[in-house]
């Protein structure tokens, strides 16, 4: 069963003929369901939240009555019937060892894989049982008599703690789990647009002080891009992981040469090693073939010959797209150049324009 079936089945059994039969005061929690049932991304989501729903801790006051009073399916039968029906699917669901560093998510998606289902908090705590396996924290930057924001554009962050009524209590459960967090992953989601949270890593928590009005906040430092044996953090966009890069270099750059080398004489020869994800698009092979023959073994560019040639004796030319697929540029002869690795990479990388012959 896929999670597109499942949810429609859901929606069809009991959400929409209760919406069109409950009393109004059903209304509100009715939709609030239907959105989290439209939201998850895994049967296996699915199948959680209704056994959550279905638990008479976690069900809305009365609704089951009311269910059940019109003849439709409790919470918890349509729970059974949809684990049954599920299969081996039941088992698929969001884990934060799927997140992706540089990948923007929804408040839904970040509720779903803590198993709260309340998009409103700016702190999940995703547990196994009663231990927490990992903290997640909603960060807005803007806004807000207590705005969090960069001690260090990228590294540092200052970020507010939980304080409902004004009173930030170290002790209260979501700041004690930052206090205590030691190894466990403190993932930073930093807030965009409405529902819109980039994940931009893992951090650590350093410190907490407190402001003249009683505020709390802590300061939590960024880590090193996680390895591939690390279960948090351990998948980057490509994307994310070269503007880091850029970053590093610049600091680099302007760095006195003697603490450069006193760094060098430290550093480890081996490179950590990440997950990386990115977007590749399928090549059309004729355009490619076309291009290349067009240019007869020429760069269309400097209109020197090939640098080189391949293993199978043909001239090395690169086929570039004069605007980007990215930029939803077309995979055509028309679109495309054969190229020379310099001017390749002058065109991405230079200070020529981008674009054009």
């Amino acid at each position: 069963m896929d999670i597109k079936t499942a949810q429609q089945q859901v929606l069809d059994r009991l959400i929409t003929p209760a919406l069109a039969q409950l009393p109004p005061q059903y209304r509100h929690t009715l939709i609030h369901i239907r959105t989290l049932i439209e939201r998850c991304p895994r049967v296996g989501d699915l199948c959680r939240y209704l056994e959550q729903l279905s638990d008479r801790q976690g069900e809305p006051d009365g609704l089951s009555e009311a269910l059940s009073a019109h003849k439709l399916p409790t919470l918890a039968a349509l729970s059974a019937a949809l684990n049954e029906a599920a299969g081996s699917a039941r088992d698929e669901r969001s884990t934060v060892r799927q997140l992706v560093v540089g990948q923007h998510y929804s408040a839904y998606v970040l509720a779903i894989i803590a198993g709260t289902y309340n998009i409103q908090p700016g702190i999940h705590l995703v547990k196994s049982g009663q231990t927490i396996e990992a903290i997640l924290l909603k960060a807005t930057l803007t806004d807000g008599k207590y705005a969090n924001q960069w001690l260090v554009p990228g590294e540092t962050l200052k970020y507010y703690f939980y304080g409902p009524d004004g009173v930030y209590s170290r002790d209260h459960a979501f700041n004690r789990a930052i206090i205590e967090s030691g190894t466990r992953p403190i993932l930073v989601f930093i807030k965009h647009a409405a529902n819109d949270y980039e994940l931009i890593g893992r951090f650590r928590y350093e410190s907490d002080h407190e402001d003249p009005d009683g505020a709390r906040w802590s300061t939590l430092t960024r880590l090193p891009f996680a390895s591939g044996a690390d279960p948090a953090g351990a998948v980057v966009t490509e994307e994310l992981l070269e503007a880091e890069l850029q970053q590093k270099l610049a600091r680099s750059r302007i760095t006195a040469p003697d603490q450069r080398a006193a760094r060098l004489a430290i550093a480890s020869p081996t490179p950590d090693r990440v997950v990386v994800q990115g977007i590749r698009y399928v090549r059309n092979a004729d355009v490619i073939s076309a291009v290349l023959e067009r240019a007869a073994g020429h760069c269309e560019r400097c209109h020197h010959p090939a640098p080189f040639r391949r293993p199978d004796g043909s001239p090395y030319l690169e086929v570039h797209h004069k605007i980007r697929l990215a930029d939803n540029g077309p995979d055509t002869v028309a679109n495309a150049l054969a190229l020379c690795p310099n001017c390749h990479r002058e065109l991405h990388y230079g200070l020529a324009p981008a674009t054009g012959a």
